[in-house]
């Protein structure tokens, strides 16, 4: 037995209106994912390492993630929000068919991908590479003068897609603010975050601290359903080297209807989304800044249950989706967050193209 697999399990913390335990994993200094025991990866909640030579196509994308060198960080998880901050996607509001026959849809807060799994599966794992967008403000159309922070996400999530009796959303990524003070230049911040949203309570939204990021900096999130009630997210920063990793069972939520019901993951989307968020406590979205483009490279793990991926998918069979907003004198509607297909292996976002 090695070191590594000597050492005990994280306990269980509690963590606001998750209604539940979130476990933080820290393997130790020198813990290699490449050559480390499948018992070692188990202890600190990282997937199954699939043979190189029996599974191919399996080992290269679980590399993607996991591939040394890293360093991994306490996440140092923090109740930054608790309640909802990001949001599902609302009722899309019309669909068309693009050159390449995939849907194009549109939406509030939402901009990006997504996929829906096939023959009877559901997705287990969901993984991207992305550079975080530095943010400015907008044209001057697009200002809300006496608004703070301006802010934008950009993060990786499982279920955010389909509504069903115990619907929730597992995801993982970063966040940028953009704050004006009164008489100084503008200031940014980017944090790096977990939250297991659910449609009842909106989840509780955890500020990784632990795990330092900028404008800039290349990351790797990815979130996997261990089981239908346990999600395991990964955040790497590629720039620095590092990388955290936090999990969480699922809630026990009432329902609006009355019941309570544990919350599962369904696997029945996987999507890579820059999103405007919801001012936590309100139905209002913050101001969204300029953002500099944003491209996601994308993979997706499916299984027939919920554990190690079995299958991966790409953007073959993705639908992307257009973010909108309803300007003012005169009263029209713009895009301000446009998805461009790039092959079947990543979606490219650029700041609104401006037309009504």
């Amino acid at each position: 037995m090695s070191d590594a697999s000597k050492l005990m399990k994280p306990a269980p913390k509690q963590v606001g209106a998750l209604n539940n335990q979130y476990f933080d994993y820290i393997p130790p200094p020198g813990f290699d994912p490449l050559t480390a025991p499948q018992a070692d990866l188990a202890t600190y909640g990282i997937v199954p390492r699939p043979d190189p030579v029996h599974q191919p196509e399996l080992f290269h994308n679980w590399l993607r993630i996991f591939a040394p060198p890293m360093v991994f960080v306490n996440p140092k998880p923090r109740v930054r929000h608790s309640h909802s901050l990001i949001t599902p996607n609302p009722v899309i509001h019309q669909s068309t068919m693009d050159a390449g026959a995939s849907r194009v849809s549109t939406s509030r807060n939402w901009s990006g991908a997504f996929i829906v799994p096939t023959e009877d599966t559901m997705f287990v794992l969901v993984a991207g590479l992305w550079t975080v967008p530095s943010v400015s403000l907008p044209p001057p159309a697009y200002l809300e003068t006496g608004k703070n922070p301006y802010v934008c996400s950009t993060w990786v999530g499982l279920d955010g897609q389909r509504r069903y009796l115990n619907s929730s959303l597992p995801q993982t990524g970063t966040m940028q603010f953009l704050t004006v003070p009164p008489s100084a230049p503008p200031q940014t911040e980017v944090i790096a975050f977990f939250q297991w949203w659910d449609r009842e309570t909106g989840g509780t939204f955890l500020g990784l601290t632990g795990l330092s990021v900028r404008p800039g900096d290349v990351m790797i999130g990815a979130v996997w359903a261990k089981t239908e009630t346990t999600a395991i997210a990964y955040l790497r920063n590629v720039t620095t080297g590092h990388m955290a990793i936090v999990g969480a069972n699922s809630a026990v939520v009432t329902l609006s209807s009355g019941p309570k019901v544990e919350l599962t993951i369904s696997g029945a989307t996987a999507e890579w989304i820059l999103e405007r968020p919801m001012v936590p406590g309100t139905k209002d979205l913050y101001p969204f800044p300029t953002y500099s483009t944003t491209t996601f490279a994308c993979w997706a793990g499916a299984a027939l249950a919920a554990g190690p991926p079995q299958s991966w998918h790409d953007l073959q069979t993705a639908r992307f989706i257009r973010m909108y907003d309803t300007l003012h004198n005169p009263t029209r509607t713009a895009f301000i967050s446009m998805p461009t297909r790039e092959g079947d292996t990543a979606v490219r976002l650029d700041y609104g193209d401006f037309k009504d």
